[in-house]
């Protein structure tokens, strides 16, 4: 099983050790993950921009099903030229197929570079999911099982082996590689704490909650992907961004 959550902690591991990644390795971690400050404007139009020369048929399919979104959010989306940096979404296509992630809402990770990438290829059967998932990011939206009543016991031994066996003997050791790996461990696996906050109930089926490996846990604790918005998820953009419905809070 393709294990996104741990591509993405491999991917930021990469950037810390390319220097790329300083609001994780010196000092405060800046994503502000689910925290008002990194929604949009209610309203806003957002502009979606991709690097390079990606098909055509990829550009479509990708803010088609981004748009799913827009049923309940309040925010609206629109397709700009190729390249154009200051647009709110920033989409890198030509990565490795295991590579998928986003900034959270309207922070951003990198300065001068993508806010996106979606390496995943459009024959995938996970395809839709992912973009579904990853435009979640876009808009605000944490990892679900980071939820503070998720209580997914992690292994982090196993973790720790499995991410730093990605990597060579010479990155290993770099003299941060133990303390940065640590850090985004805790990042990408722990519970948010960060206040204040917005949450909703646990909700093992929304989008933005990854599959969870057996090996990754202790005891008997997997889950599979899932594929479309879950009532939850709808509810949450209608709350976070309202115009589109009622926000039903029950």
């Amino acid at each position: 099983m393709n294990d996104p959550l741990l591509e993405r902690t491999v991917h930021h591991l990469r950037l810390a050790l390319q220097g790329r990644l300083h609001n994780v390795v010196n000092g405060r971690n800046k994503r502000s993950i689910g925290l008002p400050e990194a929604f949009w404007t209610t309203g806003q139009t957002l502009r979606l921009s991709f690097l390079g020369a990606p098909d055509e048929a990829l550009k479509q399919q990708i803010f088609t099903i981004a748009s799913q979104w827009l049923d309940h959010a309040n925010l609206s989306f629109v397709l700009t030229d190729n390249d154009q940096l200051d647009a709110e979404i920033v989409i890198r296509t030509d990565a490795e197929k295991t590579l998928n992630q986003s900034d959270y809402g309207r922070h951003r990770m990198l300065a001068d570079g993508e806010t996106m990438i979606l390496g995943i290829k459009l024959t995938d059967p996970d395809f839709h999911s992912t973009v579904l998932h990853e435009f979640g990011h876009a808009l605000g939206l944490f990892h679900e099982h980071q939820h503070p009543d998720a209580n997914i016991p992690w292994d982090r031994a196993a973790l720790r082996r499995h991410i730093a066996a990605r990597f060579s003997d010479q990155e290993r050791a770099w003299h941060a590689f133990d303390k940065t790996l640590e850090r985004l461990i805790r990042q990408n696996y722990d519970p948010i704490t960060y206040e204040p906050r917005i949450t909703l109930r646990y909700d093992r089926r929304s989008i933005m909650h990854y599959p969870i490996r057996q090996a990754h846990t202790l005891g008997d604790c997997a889950s599979g992907r899932n594929h479309e918005l879950s009532a939850k998820d709808k509810q949450f953009m209608r709350m976070i961004y309202p115009g589109k419905g009622s926000p039903d809070l029950t």
